[in-house]
């Protein structure tokens, strides 16, 4: 075989490499959104169509420079690294724990006075301090602790919120992914208050998760393809 020949056959594999190269980087995008490791993979191409040094592909690469440029504006975004975040929030729920006084169930009411001679000495006690402390009648009563499955319920709330949100986020669903993100907010305020660090710490990762966009416009390739095919085509890199 003469190194023509043998040379005609290495472009056609580089060209065969370069477009496989591009539906690979195009399935990422599609099945999952890997803007990393498309804009790779379209760089390797680029660099293959480089090498030719033929006119024939410039079209082909005109359509490649736009697809790497418009990767190359959204190389922020990291499905796996948002999805690792989450995960890591959801492990922190063991630890978040309730803002307000808390009484066991069996001491929220109020004991009876057992007689009344009880019952007056506690009257002429409070009349005592009266003269020298305030005594405040309006101070918020401290509120019963849940029961052992409510409050698993609300940390299982808690995990499947997160969860609705990781969903989210793998389908590109800004609806769901922030709606699930505001409801897990509203539930850990409202049920578990924002006092103790714990608390604090889950709501703020909350807050920066929830003005992450997961939903991009991502480049399909299918340009850039057609503009590749259509020039091994027409003859280009040896025919």
């Amino acid at each position: 075989m003469c190194s023509s020949d043998l040379e005609l056959r290495s472009t056609r594999q580089d060209l065969s490499e370069a477009e496989y190269l591009l539906r690979l980087a195009a399935q990422g995008l599609l099945m999952g959104r890997d803007t990393r490791g498309a804009l790779r993979l379209l760089e390797s191409a680029d660099a293959i169509l480089r090498q030719r040094e033929d006119p024939a592909f410039h079209a082909a690469r005109e359509r490649l420079a736009e697809d790497i440029a418009a990767l190359r504006a959204l190389s922020g975004f990291d499905v796996e690294g948002l999805y690792l975040r989450l995960s890591a929030l959801s492990a922190t729920i063991p630890g978040i724990r309730f803002t307000e006084p808390r009484l066991r169930a069996a001491d929220a009411a109020p004991a009876a006075a057992t007689d009344t001679a009880a019952a007056d000495w506690l009257a002429r006690a409070e009349a005592f301090l009266s003269r020298y402390v305030a005594i405040r009648r309006d101070a918020p009563a401290a509120m019963p602790l849940p029961t052992v499955d409510e409050e698993a319920a609300l940390r299982t709330n808690l995990r499947l919120l997160l969860e609705q949100a990781k969903l989210g986020l793998l389908t590109g669903e800004q609806k769901v992914y922030a709606g699930a993100l505001a409801d897990a907010r509203e539930l850990l305020r409202t049920h578990f208050g924002t006092e103790p660090a714990a608390n604090r710490t889950f709501l703020e990762e909350v807050d920066r998760l929830a003005g992450e966009t997961v939903a991009p416009t991502m480049p399909d390739l299918a340009d850039s393809l057609a503009a590749l095919r259509a020039a091994m085509q027409s003859g280009g890199g040896g025919g």
